[in-house]
């Protein structure tokens, strides 16, 4: 009995929390995910560097590296956490899907939303996440600068081409 009152609770109140979530928690998650995409982008440029400086001067793979690899990894899954949450609750993107379907398609800004910045977004954390997996797989130095050059550099141009062309300005915040 207890479980069947719990349920109409929740099934009561759940257009409140939706409403609530839409209305105040949007744009803050917002305005966190596009902050947060500057500490991804800086980490990233970070352990671009000196992964192909490592690769090139075949040096050692420090815990400086790895610690850049950790905070990479962080801030990728967080920032893909952010805009999963963003894609089910901002009017661009799943909820366009749901009202308009696959006519969607044939907006350019509503595609781009709800297909294209998801799909590029998720393959470049994959390609973070594997980068960082097969990096540590290496048995040399070297090789783990270059696995993690190789796959920060196909990340990194993936970021860059599921950024939407309206919004490629630099230092927009």
């Amino acid at each position: 009995m207890l479980f069947v009152q719990i349920y109409q609770f929740f099934k009561k109140n759940a257009t409140f929390a939706l409403k609530f979530i839409k209305i105040y928690m949007y744009p803050l998650l917002l305005a966190v995910h596009s902050w947060l995409r500057w500490f991804l982008l800086i980490v990233l440029v970070i352990v671009l560097i000196r992964s192909f400086l490592g690769w090139f001067s075949q040096s050692k793979y420090t815990k400086l590296d790895n610690l850049f690899g950790v905070l990479l990894i962080a801030f990728a899954h967080t920032q893909l956490v952010l805009g999963l949450v963003l894609y089910f609750i901002s009017p661009n993107a799943y909820p366009a899907i749901q009202r308009e379907g696959m006519k969607v398609m044939k907006d350019a800004n509503l595609r781009v939303w709800s297909v294209e910045h998801l799909i590029m977004m998720i393959v470049a954390v994959a390609l973070i996440q594997i980068g960082r997996s097969v990096s540590k797989a290496q048995a040399t130095d070297t090789g783990k600068h270059q696995r993690m050059a190789i796959f920060v550099v196909m990340a990194l141009a993936v970021i860059f081409l599921g950024i939407p062309k309206d919004r490629l300005m630099l230092f927009r915040f």
